[in-house]
C-alpha cells in the first residue's frame, strides 16, 4: 500500500498499524473477513474522528487498485464501517459516486473512466451483486439520515439500472444484447445528467445565500477588507457586540468546507458531467468561490477577551 500523508496530530505508530491492517483485510482473497483483525481495526481507528478519515482515505486508495479481490476486501471493510459508525457514514456518502465507479463500472483514475474488466472475473461479479446489496441495505437504514450523498448515489445508480440484479451469463453487464447495452447507456447519460441537474438545483440557491451571509458578515466585521490582502491573517476580538458575527462565521466555515465543498466535488466525479458544458461551469464557479472563502475563513483568527478572575478571601 502507498504511503499516506499522515497530519502531525494523529500518532505515526497507531497510523502505520490501521494502514497494516486495512493493507491485510483488503488482501487475503477470502470472502469474508477475520473477526480478530476487524476488531483490532476498528478499535485503533475509533479512537478519534481522524483516524476514521485516515481509513477512508487508505480503502479508497485499495479500491482503486485494479484487482477484484482487493476491491472486494475493501468493499467489506467499507460495509462494515458505514455498518458502524455515524462519522464515517458522514464522510463516505458524499463521495458514494466515486465508490460505485469503483466497484460497479471498472477503474477510475484522476477522474477519467478506463474501460476494463475486472480480474478475477467471478469475483468482480460478486462485488457487483454484493454493492447492490449493500446499497439497498444502506438506503434502508440511512435513508432518513439525509444524507445527500446516498440519495445521488441510489438516482445515479437507478438510472444506470443497476438496482437489478447482475446477469452472470453477460460477464456482469446488466442486458441482453450489445444493442440494449448500446441503448442504455445512451440512457445512463441522459437520466445521470437530470439527477445532476435535479441536484443542483436543490442546493444551489442555499449554496448561494452561503455566499451571502459570508459577505455580509466580513463587511460588518471588517468594512474595509480587500480580497487583495488575502495572503494576511485576519484577526478579530470576539466580545459581545461581535459575538453573533463571529459564531455565524465560524458555523458557516463548517457549512462550506463539511458540506458544499464535499458535495460539489462529489457531482464533478461523475463523468458524465462533461456531457453539459454549462452545468460543468455552474460547478465549477461554485466550488471557486467557496475554496475562495474557505481561503479566507481559515486566515480568520478569532481572539477571544479574557474576563478577569475575582479572587476572594476568606476572612
Amino acid at each position: 500500500m502507498e504511503e499516506v500523508s499522515i497530519k502531525p496530530t494523529l500518532k505515526k505508530d497507531l497510523c502505520e498499524s490501521i494502514n497494516k491492517l486495512i493493507e491485510e483485510l483488503t488482501t487475503t482473497g477470502k470472502e469474508t473477513l477475520d473477526k480478530k483483525v476487524l476488531k483490532r481495526l476498528f478499535q485503533q481507528a475509533s479512537v478519534s474522528e481522524e483516524y476514521l478519515d485516515l481509513s477512508k482515505r487508505l480503502l479508497f486508495q485499495q479500491l482503486e487498485i485494479n484487482h477484484a479481490q482487493i476491491r472486494y476486501g475493501a468493499f467489506l471493510l467499507v460495509n462494515e464501517f458505514v455498518t458502524r459508525s455515524a462519522h464515517f457514514r458522514q464522510i463516505f456518502f458524499p463521495d458514494l459516486l466515486r465508490f460505485l465507479d469503483l466497484s460497479l463500472k471498472g477503474l477510475v483514475i484522476r477522474g477519467k473512466k478506463k474501460k476494463t474488466k475486472l480480474r478475477p472475473l467471478q469475483v468482480g461479479i460478486l462485488l457487483k451483486k454484493k454493492t447492490i446489496q449493500a446499497m439497498r441495505e444502506w438506503e434502508r437504514d440511512f435513508q432518513d439520515d439525509a444524507h445527500f450523498g446516498l440519495t445521488i448515489a441510489l438516482s445515479y445508480m437507478r438510472g444506470l439500472g443497476l438496482d437489478l440484479e447482475v446477469n452472470e451469463a453477460e460477464g456482469g453487464e446488466c442486458g441482453s444484447n450489445r444493442k440494449d447495452l448500446s441503448d442504455r447507456t445512451n440512457g445512463e447519460v441522459e437520466m445521470s445528467l437530470n439527477v445532476l441537474r435535479w441536484e443542483m438545483e436543490g442546493r444551489e440557491e442555499e449554496i448561494q445565500r452561503t455566499l451571502s451571509e459570508l459577505h455580509s458578515c466580513f463587511t460588518l466585521l471588517f468594512p474595509n477588507y480587500s480580497d487583495h490582502h488575502s495572503s494576511v491573517s485576519i484577526r478579530v476580538i470576539k466580545d459581545e457586540d461581535n459575538s453573533v458575527i463571529v459564531e455565524t462565521l465560524e458555523e458557516l466555515k463548517k457549512l462550506v468546507s463539511k458540506t458544499h465543498l464535499p458535495f460539489l466535488k462529489n457531482l464533478l466525479l461523475s463523468q458524465h458531467v462533461e456531457h453539459d458544458a454549462e452545468l460543468k461551469n455552474r460547478l465549477e464557479n461554485l466550488q471557486w468561490k467557496l475554496e475562495k472563502e474557505e481561503a479566507r475563513l481559515t486566515k480568520l483568527e478569532v481572539l477571544r477577551v479574557l474576563v478577569p478572575m475575582i479572587q476572594t478571601g476568606k476572612r
